[in-house]
């Protein structure tokens, strides 16, 4: 395995809040890591120190063979070659697409623009290259801005929430499309995003931060299915959860009994994760069914998720394909079906920071008179 990039005990404070804190992680060579955690988790002073923005007070960065951070050795940013893609594109208004491209890039006025003409040609501009950019939608300035951190063949790629300025059908197309460039020249990069999806969508590896620490890193649908904390469990995707009794042959729910995990934690309360996805429900009773009572109904069209009441009164979810709708206040019948079980042994709730401490002293002091720390729920109401 070889590492383009790794981080080893990186720590980071602004006055006394701990941005980052002791965060060790590396990115095989060619690989996408998406960074995903809530606002305020450190995932964009992170990537500062990465590019060189940012100091951190502890651990080192190395870029290929080269430590760009360590006790002793500094590397300025602009000697790291990592090119930087930002939310706002950061386009230069008076330059024309070609010229935007080739800002920067050393030799020959023909080689600038022969360069240029290649990554046009890679984005699918071809034709744009003496367009400005106030001719050019969101998502075709995104795409120039990409070519543009791309021009100087970089060997290591930041993206900072490169698409949340994009419509959502934008926003889908362009990651798919960016992911495929990417893969293409075999370029080593992180993203950083808030979105779940999005995340799930482009990296091959996702970690997740927490209040400035790594709560989890690894394949992207190893850390889905097999999450490590509550939080992490909670913050790729949807997920409920159900106490379980414990006996020799399976682990007892609301909702019938589940096959014994590979590994079973020692607690006095243990919790099984329940996806959507695990909960089939119908209208008939099925072979290990439950009857459950229907709370809520939302239709996406092509999902349906229905929110269910259990016998003991507790809440889960269930999403299906399709329109399918039972009415609010109905009896159906769920079933579980989850082949390896997930079981918790705590269920705290965690605060969510909505703000990054990076904001200033404003931030620093919601977060000292403890105004900023609202509870999880809140996060499914933004």
């Amino acid at each position: 395995m070889t590492l383009a990039l790794r981080c080893e005990g990186i720590s980071k404070q602004f006055g006394t809040v701990q941005a980052v804190d002791n965060v060790s992680f590396g990115v095989e060579s060619g690989h996408i890591l998406a960074l995903v955690g809530p606002s305020g988790c450190g995932k964009t002073t992170l990537l500062r120190m990465i590019a060189g923005f940012e100091t951190p007070e502890e651990g080192f960065i190395q870029i290929d063979d080269q430590c760009v951070i360590c006790p002793n050795a500094f590397v300025e940013p602009e000697n790291r070659q990592v090119g930087m893609v930002f939310q706002d594109y950061a386009l230069f208004p008076h330059l024309n697409v070609s010229d935007n491209i080739s800002f920067g890039l050393k030799g020959s006025k023909k080689d600038k623009q022969q360069r240029a003409s290649e990554l046009l040609k890679l984005i699918d501009l071809p034709d744009y290259g003496d367009r400005f950019p106030h001719e050019l939608s969101g998502g075709e300035q995104q795409r120039v801005a990409l070519a543009r951190t791309l021009a100087p063949n970089p060997r290591l790629v930041l993206l900072d929430e490169p698409f949340s300025n994009l419509d959502a059908d934008l926003r889908r197309e362009l990651r798919t499309d960016v992911r495929a460039i990417l893969k293409k020249l075999n370029i080593t990069t992180i993203l950083v995003t808030h979105d779940q999806e999005e995340a799930m969508e482009i990296g091959d590896q996702v970690a997740v931060l927490h209040s400035g620490h790594l709560e989890q890193i690894g394949p992207t649908f190893e850390v889905y299915e097999q999450p490590q904390t509550p939080f992490v469990a909670r913050f790729l995707g949807k997920a409920d959860f159900l106490p379980v009794r414990f006996s020799k042959e399976a682990l007892r729910t609301d909702l019938g009994p589940l096959p014994l995990p590979n590994e079973l934690p020692k607690g006095q309360h243990l919790h099984v994760l329940v996806r959507p996805e695990f909960l089939e429900i119908s209208g008939q009773p099925m072979d290990r069914s439950v009857p459950v009572e229907v709370v809520t109904n939302k239709s996406s069209g092509h999902t349906s998720v229905h929110c269910l009441k259990t016998p003991s009164g507790r809440r889960v979810h269930s999403a299906s394909l399709g329109p399918m709708r039972f009415p609010e206040g109905s009896k159906v019948y769920a079933r579980l079906n989850i082949p390896n079980p997930v079981v918790f042994d705590e269920m705290d709730e965690q605060p969510y920071c909505l703000f990054s401490p990076e904001d200033g002293p404003c931030c620093q002091l919601l977060q000292k008179s403890g105004l900023i720390q609202i509870q999880s729920f809140v996060k499914n109401l933004l």
